[in-house]
């Protein structure tokens, strides 16, 4: 079996982590499959890749493509419905029908028997694949609905794909109702728990203090840095620094998407006006954030809109570290609170603040007791060898 990924980027968040995952569990699950990726900029994704030993085309995506983000720019849409041809639509442009053909040339080399588009700008040019032979998997990794056009643009080329995956239920459900008909498969992310584990030696009934709590994430405004400098203040304000707190950012603008993003110096001037900035570190954004969630007592996602699966979260479980994420998406299926981490209302800093209080009010010894446990919850359901063999499975379901 040979599978071409896509990959809209060549940075290295959250879905591009988890295409590394699935490169891994792919071939431990079917050691002959081989595998290529198509990736749409070069990047540190597109080294990884190669140090792991797939062979990846870089074809760079045009610039009116590559800047369509959350704000959905208006342009920048009008632009891209032109080029997949929407009713009413002029001729596309000379440089993506160029594009396109470059595409198409890369899966007459690589002859795939499966294409696994891991991005919405991917699942669109796959438009442009029809036809081609290989078997089309989307892997959906965002509620489409909450996106104001993408369902209008995805929903036409929906029936050229042979099956959907999700990284959560709340998502799967969400497609099925974007994309109606469509046949849709939850595959929850795998991570590598050997890379994220507790540190050596590392106890957390022996932490020092103060608390450390910290949100790790790249800077895409609805990640919720702000909601998070918030609950700062409020902390600060509600409980006068009573058990004293740090609190950690941990991230950076790594897309080239339109005004989608925050940037540091909006969140340090943010601090400043809430006069906050002296008790928050801010991080630059790592590639290999187990050190960064090895060194803090609580992680924390402040997502301001449902999180589709959330990552981190189960990074930091990995590594025994209880979590608090707000009770809405993804998180609904992976946090058991009180045992494995602790729920807050979405969107509020004053819940957020107290749940934050609350963690930090417990004793060292439940937070170890409660680490362990979500470690336990990592290994019996999100690790690469269960990614794996879900995915092999939807694979084989596809081809004849």
């Amino acid at each position: 079996m040979k599978v071409l990924f896509l990959s809209p980027v060549g940075v290295l968040g959250g879905a591009e982590r988890s295409l590394l995952d699935m490169v891994e569990a792919v071939r431990a699950e079917r050691p002959g499959c081989e595998l290529s990726a198509l990736a749409c900029a070069d990047g540190p994704l597109v080294q990884r890749l190669g140090e792991v030993g797939v062979q990846v085309a870089v074809r760079q995506m045009p610039e009116s493509l590559r800047s369509i983000g959350d704000s959905e720019d208006p342009g920048a849409l009008a632009f891209l419905r032109t080029a997949l041809g929407s009713r009413g639509a002029s001729l596309p442009g000379p440089s993506l029908v160029r594009y396109l053909g470059e595409v198409r040339e890369v899966v007459r080399h690589f002859v795939p028997d499966i294409i696994h588009s891991n991005g919405i700008k991917t699942h669109l040019l796959s438009a442009a694949l029809r036809g081609t032979g290989p078997k089309m998997v989307w892997h959906v990794r965002d509620f489409l609905s909450q996106r104001p056009v993408v369902p209008s643009l995805l929903r036409p080329l929906a029936g050229g794909v042979d099956l959907c995956l999700a990284n959560s239920r709340a998502v799967k459900e969400d497609t099925e109702r974007a994309l109606p008909g469509v046949r849709c498969e939850v595959v929850y992310n795998g991570i590598d728990v050997a890379a994220f584990r507790p540190a050596p030696g590392q106890d957390q009934a022996a932490s020092p203090a103060p608390f450390r709590v910290g949100l790790l994430g790249t800077f895409a405004r609805w990640k919720g840095h702000e909601l998070f400098l918030r609950a700062t203040a409020h902390y600060r304000a509600r409980f006068a620094d009573e058990p004293a707190v740090s609190f950690h950012v941990v991230g950076g603008a790594i897309y080239e998407t339109s005004n989608s993003q925050v940037s540091l110096p909006e969140l340090e001037a943010l601090a400043d006006a809430l006069g906050v900035r002296g008790c928050v570190t801010f991080h630059p954004f790592t590639e290999s954030p187990e050190r960064s969630i090895c060194g803090l007592d609580l992680v924390v996602n402040a997502s301001t809109r449902p999180e589709p699966f959330g990552r981190t979260i189960v990074e930091g479980m990995a590594c025994a570290r209880p979590v608090l994420a707000p009770a809405a998406g993804g998180p609904l299926e992976i946090v058991e609170p009180g045992r494995t981490g602790w729920l807050f209302e979405p969107g509020s800093a004053k819940a957020l603040a107290s749940a934050i209080h609350a963690a930090a009010c417990s004793s060292p010894e439940a937070r170890a007791q409660m680490g362990a446990r979500a470690r336990q919850a990592v290994e019996s359901r999100f690790t690469r060898r269960e990614l794996g063999r879900s995915l092999v499975a939807a694979y084989d379901a596809c081809r004849p």
